[in-house]
């Protein structure tokens, strides 16, 4: 048998011993997760389904919310809202970058769709959604986007991006 043929099957081999000593384990944890996350897609346990931003059956903004509402945690207390307090920051950042160096539509909607996504997570107002969705749609919409649609979506994202800071703000 060739030495490439055996090392594929010993790895295999090791594989499949691993999930079978580890089975209980992998188990309890496959039955803890509640959702599936890829970029924009979120699958929900037993759902069938996806929903994308603006989509029949997204999240609704929470209840009495306010700025002291999103005060920033310690990840110990509330990983999510860290997670998604830092990937608002890091999508919008990025998204200003990838527009400024001439990015195409697609790359600058999937920015502005993540952020929104975390936007929403966070429960932030209503108008900031309202104007990450717009930009979306604007985006999606235009047939080019030349120097001045650009700069004037650098210019309304730089906008959002001072707005979030504000809420974050101690």
């Amino acid at each position: 048998m060739d030495v490439e043929v055996q090392k594929t099957l010993i790895w295999a081999g090791v594989v499949i011993v691993a999930l079978l000593m580890f089975r209980r384990s992998i188990a309890a944890a496959m039955d803890r997760v509640t959702e599936f996350r890829l970029r924009n897609l979120i699958i929900a346990a037993g759902s069938g389904s996806f929903r994308e931003p603006g989509s029949k059956g997204a999240e609704e903004p929470r209840e009495g919310w306010s700025p002291k509402a999103v005060q920033p945690v310690a990840v110990a207390e509330e990983p999510d809202r860290a997670w998604h307090a830092y990937w608002l920051g890091h999508d919008v950042m990025w998204t200003i970058a990838v527009t400024a160096g001439g990015a195409s539509k697609d790359k600058i909607a999937h920015g502005l769709t993540t952020a929104y996504h975390h936007a929403e997570s966070l429960g932030l107002p209503p108008e900031l959604l309202e104007e990450l969705e717009t930009l979306i749609q604007e985006v999606k919409q235009t047939r080019r986007l030349g120097s001045t649609e650009r700069q004037e979506l650098i210019t309304r994202l730089s906008e959002v991006k001072t707005q979030v800071g504000a809420l974050f703000e101690v």
